[in-house]
């Protein structure tokens, strides 16, 4: 058995919402999604939380390959570069890597170059469009796939550079939530978050340059 899991974020500059979505194949049982939305946030903090939330939707015992078209979240998660802000979100993923049998294989493939990269980057895309909260968790009874992570942009972060992605979407309020969607949460803004405490995982050598 097997998890093949392609991730997507994007974010929309003029309604400064962001928005990630996460295509979720386990052999032999089919497809789910998980998707959310923050305001306040960057592209790059959507890509890490499409990957986190992806994983989440995993189960530890089983082989997972993790496909995204962020050469930056790529980058950092396999060791060839260091994340110098964000370190909330790549912590987070470091220590939800830890729990599994087998490390997870992390891909980098091009936007929109498969199905399921094009549904992913559907899926990110339309969440920058409906308005904040327009869905309650409850309403869907289960998660966005990343508890305990605020993934509003912290105070002192300012994001690295990267090319923006650019969101091809439906204009406001058009459209319907992708169809068997685990759920999608109204993440608070930052004034309604607690101080959160994440777990950093022992393996920092996956953060650190290659020699």
């Amino acid at each position: 058995m097997a998890y093949h899991i392609t991730c997507d974020g994007a974010y929309s500059r003029d309604r400064e919402v962001g928005g990630w979505g996460a295509v979720v194949e386990e052999s032999g049982y089919g497809t789910q999604k998980s998707y959310g939305q923050v305001q306040r946030t960057t592209s790059q903090r959507m890509e890490l939380a499409a990957i986190l939330a992806g994983l989440n939707a995993a189960k530890e015992e089983q082989h997972v390959t993790v496909y995204s078209d962020s050469q930056y979240a790529i980058n950092i998660i396999n060791g060839e570069s260091t994340a110098k802000v964000n370190l909330d979100l790549v912590d987070a993923i470091f220590a939800r890597i830890e729990e599994f049998d087998n490390s997870p294989v992390f891909t980098w493939l091009p936007r929109k170059s498969t199905p399921q990269a094009r549904e992913a980057d559907r899926i990110a895309s339309l969440m920058t469009t409906l308005g904040i909260g327009i869905m309650e968790p409850s309403s869907l009874g289960s998660t966005d796939g990343i508890d305990g992570i605020d993934v509003d942009t912290p105070a002192e972060d300012k994001e690295e550079p990267t090319p923006t992605k650019e969101v091809e979407a439906a204009p406001v309020g058009t459209g319907e939530p992708p169809v068997g969607a685990l759920a999608m949460s109204d993440v608070p803004v930052e004034e309604d978050v607690e101080e959160i405490v994440v777990k950093s995982s022992p393996r920092k050598r996956r953060r650190s340059s290659k020699k």
